[in-house]
């Protein structure tokens, strides 16, 4: 595996002609995606939780300084992470900060300063130099509202050079999600699942293969990318599982398999 210096030498030199986007699988749910010229940290979890951590973090966080922007789906410890969320703005003077209101306190509280964070609101678009990002809602096994009707967890479809990426969050299907998401590129979905044991010891769930290769079939998404199935002990699917799913029951969807620190260049 690459150390994570030569990771973030290998995120900056990469160049890509318009029509194309690559990304980087740095585990859990995390992963940095270069799209028209910005490179876009989502859910980074970067803290390492021996034994619960089935592998290290493949970076350090002090190696992030040039990302532009930081994207949290929601206030869990892997994706909200403290690693990321205090190391970062002391590395990273530019990078500005994205999660939904009920996270914000958190990541202040890491030492993210105020005016660099935006509380991201579901169905409301946000225009970053010329990327939109659509934030959607993201059902943790159901969809949580702050009292002025905020959703507290969310996914992200992030657009531009003709490209569209959602990154799902943790979620679980949901009426309207299909529609909502109807027309990406490439579909970054949780597959881990959930059952009675799990949630009743505090692991909250997520969609299952199944479950997720069905939206990303329903909303056209010529790539799925399956994630949060491979980093916590006792929360893990077998990656046979995934790929024995795809070829028996949804044969025609194209799928990419990432492991950590690995990169993957998509084409419009």
């Amino acid at each position: 595996m690459k150390s994570s210096q030569m990771l973030a030498a290998e995120m900056r030199k990469t160049k890509l002609p318009h029509g194309f986007a690559a990304f980087w699988y740095i585990g859990q749910e995390g992963f940095v995606i270069l799209l028209d010229g910005r490179y876009i940290l989502v859910d980074a979890f970067l803290t390492d939780m021996p034994p619960h951590r089935l592998y290290p973090p493949v970076m350090d966080a002090a190696d992030l300084d040039f990302v532009d922007y930081v994207f949290c789906s929601h206030g869990h410890d892997d994706h909200a992470d403290a690693e990321t969320l205090s190391v970062l703005p002391r590395v990273n003077g530019k990078a500005r900060f994205i999660m939904p209101a009920a996270v914000v306190p958190r990541a202040t509280g890491f030492g993210v300063p105020p005016e660099r964070i935006t509380a991201a609101v579901q169905d409301s678009p946000i225009t970053l130099d010329g990327l939109t990002v659509t934030p959607v809602p993201a059902a943790h096994e159901s969809i949580h509202m702050d009292d002025e009707g905020r959703c507290e967890e969310l996914g992200y479809i992030f657009a531009a050079d003709g490209i569209r990426i959602y990154h799902a969050g943790d979620c679980c299907p949901y009426d309207g999600q299909t529609e909502r998401v109807a027309g990406v590129d490439v579909a970054m979905l949780p597959v881990n699942g959930r059952d009675y044991y799990r949630f009743n010891r505090n692991c909250i769930g997520n969609m299952d293969v199944r479950e997720a290769l069905t939206l990303a079939r329903e909303a056209g998404a010529r790539l799925f990318v399956p994630m949060h199935y491979d980093a916590m002990r006792g929360n893990t699917v077998n990656p046979a599982v995934i790929v024995d799913t795809l070829y028996r029951d949804f044969p025609e969807q194209q799928f990419k398999l990432m492991q950590p620190g690995e990169r993957f260049v998509f084409m419009a």
